[in-house]
């Protein structure tokens, strides 16, 4: 019986799995192997290059070699880790020539682990530059002692050590080991191939170890040096007599490097034009749909237009196979590309894919996904509802990669319908905490996503980017500081701080690991996105408690005027109507009607159904992760729009009361249409096909109560006997009672004032009262409420003779009015007359 027939090293690895991760962890548990073997295969080499066997490792050189890396044009997408639907199209950027530098003698009779590691990477150098001189020259190479060579060459910087690994596994000896690689057989090739195999995977995931810290030039020469060596392992393999398996494991490996790490497409397309060869001589359709999927990344790269053909002649050619879960990954991917193209299309198959996906890692995926864009476009209701029909097939399928992403959509969810988020954000800090393998990936920014496809027996894990811990951290603080915008005692800011705080230690301690530099680039874009996105709500939290500034975003302003290239404005241009927003707040506040009508006029201009997306940037900034304008909402489905309509209305409003008969035409044309458009925003449409275009204003009880209140002001119109049941419901909850926040107060009042301060049960007096102690006495939206509860009360007291309690309301609204005098004052001085120029009304 063969010794060696149960060994682990004598068994062939599953070659028809080499792109998964599971293959990936079968790989690593290899490397321990080699590491405790180096010394043994060092001096078989030698004893090899004086024996004259036929089967002998190339001989090695005294000659120093270091290699350069061609220099590569910067592309404007980011990078890829695996090939799979869900990750996005590399990036490189320009690489230089690299360099070893000089170390110490190495050759001790006890080896530790880093030298072990440091001579693996000075073997396959040296022996690399062998085999390249030897395929230049067709000549014999040059015989030398391995031993002197290792002496006199200049040697790598040395790499930490790692952690043992405690595998319980049985290996070949080391002379079992000398035994095979001296025969010519297939044992002796396997092995060879495995070594170079896991050689190869080393040095790439060294390079991405070191990524965070290739700011410094000598580290990222370190980088490119480690990426070389690997497509150098690749290439010795390819020069051997190997099986098809093991050849297309080489070319898609190499196509992965080529297309992950440098912008050589062609050389790319060739390696994996020989992976579709030899999966279609093999007939194996798992193969060469992984190829298909980095055809797709090299399509997004080249020409993005023409993905769509690509796409629908695959998804025939598995529909035709009935491969119905790989058709389900493809629409994925059609998805993608229309949300980009045709939103409307893409929303649909969503929803349609949604519902008809065999698969549950799909089908949960997607239910995700489509919670997601619901909150995107402000309808928390459904998104919630889609969240939790996910969070159902996670339970019942223990789909635990999904769970964190799952709970962060619910805390989006959450904080637009104003629900207690503290449960969430235990649920998730729970989870980040636990140190297993549902976890591991997670904290590295990773989420996998298995696919089992039946009639293949064959089991894809897609591996894509999500957020790190660090940024999770980031996230977790500014959904928490947005969560508590409305609290008193201004614990946003304590968030906001601490989210910004979380940032600088990320771009300071270069805390990224296991991705390439493009990807790390594209990170550090994103968190100074969420900076500016973290300054934007700073300045909301401001104008909340009262304090009007607005130096955050004039930061920003003259930053982009500036230093911004035209990538970061394509990521940034989505703030401008935020910004916007907030200066016409700023100005209304400051009673310049002028300025605050303006900016209000900007903001619905570019949110209007006539601002068109550039479909270029819509790619990039679908690839960096950030909101995309080709599905962001438009005209009554969008926040800002509504928010500025209201606003408008109501100062175009006021300047017509004031201004009378010198009303400048425009302002009643422009006035007239804001009108238009709410009542076009609060059209309540019993017939909706598809619930992304159910609008948000139909379900947000403060906006309803905000309408009615302008269309009672303005057109003298009663509230409808449904809305005031239901205010007055609200006015006596407990939960409105209880709440200790002057805003809800302020939105108590405003009820009260459409009812006409009739309160079932008699308690209006009382609760008016109530509210009233509750409003602030540093805020000059309040005081005008106060003069409205002042002239209540005033009429009120009267009534039932109490002329000493009408008496002081009358001395409170004086003194609310004298108080505002100056900020009205000037509004008044602010307004302007007919004249015959006329403005630019959208339409």
């Amino acid at each position: 019986m063969d010794p060696n027939k149960n060994k682990n090293g004598n068994n062939r690895p599953d070659y028809g799995n080499a792109f998964n991760i599971g293959y990936q962890n079968q790989l690593a548990q290899q490397q321990e192997l080699y590491q405790q073997q180096f010394q043994q295969l060092e001096s078989l080499q030698h004893h090899q290059q004086f024996s004259g066997s036929s089967n002998q490792f190339p001989p090695i050189s005294n000659y120093p070699y270091h290699p350069s890396v061609p220099q590569m044009i910067p592309s404007m997408t980011p990078p890829v880790n695996n090939p799979n639907i869900f990750q996005q199209p590399p990036l490189i950027m320009n690489q230089q020539q690299v360099q070893f530098h000089p170390e110490s003698n190495l050759l001790q009779s006890n080896l530790s682990q880093q030298e072990i590691e440091f001579k693996n990477t000075e073997y396959i150098r040296i022996f690399t530059k062998q085999a390249r001189l030897s395929d230049q020259t067709g000549k014999e190479i040059y015989d030398s002692s391995f031993e002197q060579t290792m002496i006199e060459e200049p040697t790598m910087e040395q790499i930490e050590p790692r952690e043992e690994s405690n595998i319980n596994e049985e290996y070949y000896t080391i002379d079992e080991i000398k035994q095979i690689l001296q025969c010519d057989d297939s044992k002796s090739m396997d092995l060879r191939f495995q070594y170079y195999i896991e050689l190869a995977d080393h040095f790439i995931n060294k390079a991405h170890l070191l990524v965070g810290k290739t700011i410094n030039n000598e580290i990222m020469e370190m980088y490119f040096k480690m990426i070389k060596i690997s497509i150098k392992c690749l290439k010795i393999l390819d020069r051997m007599n190997l099986n098809l398996y093991q050849k297309f494991i080489i070319y898609y490996k190499l196509s992965i490097i080529y297309l992950k790490e440098t912008e050589n497409l062609e050389i790319c397309e060739n390696y994996l034009n020989k992976a579709i060869s030899i999966a279609q001589n093999l007939n194996d359709l798992s193969k060469l749909f992984n190829c298909e999927l980095l055809i797709i990344q090299i399509i997004e790269k080249t020409n993005f237009k023409s993905l769509i053909n690509y796409l629908n002649s695959k998804l025939q050619f598995y529909k035709d196979r009935n491969l119905n879960v790989l058709v389900d990954c493809l629409e994925l991917i059609k998805i993608r590309y229309n949300m980009i193209h045709n939103p409307d299309n893409a929303l649909n198959s969503l929803s349609l894919l949604t519902e008809n996906s065999s698969n549950v890692q799909i089908k949960t995926y997607c239910l995700i996904q489509s919670a997601n864009l619901h909150l995107y476009r402000s309808s928390p209701e459904i998104g919630l509802r889609l969240a939790e029909q996910a969070n159902e097939l996670i339970q019942e399928n223990n789909i635990e990669s999904l769970i964190l992403p799952l709970l962060l959509t619910k805390f989006v969810a959450y904080i637009q319908l104003n629900k207690d988020c503290k449960k969430i954000i235990g649920q998730a800090s729970k989870f980040m905490t636990r140190d297993d393998k549902s976890t591991s990936g997670l904290k590295d920014g990773k989420i996998l996503l298995s696919v089992f496809v039946p009639e293949l027996n064959h089991n894809f894990e897609f591996n894509f980017d999500w957020l790190t811990t660090e940024e999770f951290s980031v996230i977790a603080h500014l959904l928490t500081g947005v969560s508590l915008l409305n609290d008193s005692r201004n614990k946003s800011k304590i968030c906001f701080e601490k989210a910004l705080k979380n940032i600088s230690k990320i771009e300071k301690t270069n805390k990224f690991t296991n991705i390439t530099i493009e990807k790390l680039h594209e990170k550090l874009q994103r968190l100074k996105y969420l900076k500016f996105l973290i300054n934007y709500y700073q300045t909301i939290n401001n104008f909340i408690m009262n304090n009007y500034q607005v130096d955050p975003l004039n930061k920003f302003m003259r930053m982009t005027e500036k230093e911004i290239t035209d990538k970061e404005y394509v990521m940034y241009k989505g703030f401008y109507p935020m910004i916007y927003y907030c200066f016409a707040m700023f100005y209304h506040h400051n009673a310049d009607i002028q300025a605050a009508k303006y900016y209000y006029l900007k903001v619905i201009e570019l949110q209007s159904v006539r601002s068109h997306s550039n479909v270029q940037h819509s790619f990039i900034q679908l690839l960096h992760g950030i909101p995309c304008e080709s599905i962001a909402p438009k005209g009554k489905f969008n926040e800002l729009y509504i928010f500025s309509t209201f606003n408008l209305v109501i100062l175009l409003n006021y300047e017509c009361n004031k201004l009378r008969d010198q009303i400048p035409d425009y302002t009643i044309e422009l006035r007239n249409k804001c009108m238009n458009d709410l009542e076009e925003a609060f059209k309540n449409n019993s017939i909706i096909n598809n619930s992304f275009n159910y609008n948000f204003t139909l379900n947000s009880d403060i906006l309803n109560v905000t309408y009615n209140l302008i269309l009672k002001i303005l057109l003298h119109k009663e509230t409808n006997l449904e809305l005031k049941t239901k205010m007055g419901e609200m006015l006596l909850s407990s939960d409105m009672k209880s709440s200790s926040s002057s805003s809800s107060s302020f939105f108590s009042i405003l009820m009260m004032y459409l009812l006409e301060f009739k309160i079932p049960g008699d308690e209006g007096d009382k609760l008016l009262g109530y509210y009233r102690d509750k409003l602030k006495l540093d805020n000059d939206t309040e005081d005008i409420c106060r003069l409205l509860i002042s002239k209540v009360f005033i009429k009120h007291f009267k009534m039932i003779g109490d002329y000493d309690k009408a008496s002081l309301s009358q001395m409170q609204y004086d003194q609310c009015k004298k108080k505002l005098s100056t900020k009205f004052e000037f509004l008044n001085n602010n307004l302007v007359p007919k004249t015959n120029k006329k403005l630019n009304i959208p339409k």
